[in-house]
């Protein structure tokens, strides 16, 4: 399996260079929502910079920063479903978070957005695209329930046609 792992070394000295080794104002930042310190410390976490290794930690602080539509998160993430590193391996949410970092204007994610393609289903593809839509949209609770919306918002969207085509 190809591994994505170049980016992560990039995310790594682009925190560093943004918030420096001061780890308790990084965390102080990300606790208050702060979506650049939430991915830096994610890094941080991922790479052992500062704190102890903790790739739960790194997914957490990831989801954090993804979920304010911040493109490096969003693809951070989506490789560590790719690469199955601190989550069970899921080329659904993967592709789905890379499409959203790509929206997001991460130009970079048409790479891994290939690779990922390559290893999926058509329909696999397309579920990994409504659930990018939803991601876009700010929905990201992924009970039955709420999956049943984010079809719903999909299919009545007036956006659709301008969401990411391959």
């Amino acid at each position: 399996m190809k591994r994505l792992s170049f980016i992560l070394l990039f995310s790594f000295i682009s925190a560093i260079m943004t918030f420096g080794a001061n780890i308790s104002e990084l965390k102080n930042k990300a606790e208050q929502g702060n979506a650049e310190a939430q991915y830096s410390l994610g890094v941080c976490y991922r790479c052992g910079d500062g704190v102890e290794k903790n790739l739960e930690e790194a997914i957490k602080w990831y989801k954090k920063a993804a979920e304010q539509g911040y493109a490096k998160a969003q693809y951070n993430l989506g490789i560590c479903y790719y690469n199955a590193d601190g989550v069970i391996q899921n080329n659904v949410k993967a592709l789905a978070w890379v499409c959203a970092a790509y929206a997001n204007g991460d130009n970079g994610a048409t790479k891994a957005i290939r690779i990922i393609r390559q290893k999926m289903t058509s329909a696999q593809i397309e579920q990994a695209l409504k659930l990018a839509k939803s991601y876009a949209n700010g929905i990201f609770d992924e009970s039955k329930e709420s999956m049943q919306l984010q079809i719903f918002q999909y299919l009545d969207s007036a956006q659709q046609d301008n969401f990411i085509k391959f």
